[in-house]
């Protein structure tokens, strides 16, 4: 990936820290934005983030990257969660 014209920098994105429920399914939460949302598995999470997203925001200053963060063994948290540094891009 090259930088040109300050576009890598300048970059829309925002960032969720995704968790294990300790009920059921997984649960993310924007880092800096009040967007919240949960589901049953990983896939249907991914879409209901980027559906979350698409609502949150005005469309000319929507986003234009979700990250999904998570903390795994390593990170020191659960090991029913996989590693998971996702992009979705809108």
């Amino acid at each position: 990936m090259t930088i040109e014209n300050n576009d890598v920098i300048n970059m829309s994105q925002v960032v969720f820290l995704v968790e294990k429920d300790p009920d059921k399914g997984y649960t993310a939460r924007a880092l800096g934005e009040s967007i919240f949302t949960q589901a049953d598995t990983l896939d249907e999470l991914t879409a209901m983030v980027r559906d979350a997203v698409q609502c949150h925001f005005e469309e000319a200053n929507r986003p234009k990257v979700i990250l999904l963060h998570s903390r795994s063994v390593a990170y020191g948290l659960s090991s029913q969660l996989p590693a998971l540094f996702a992009k979705v891009f809108i």
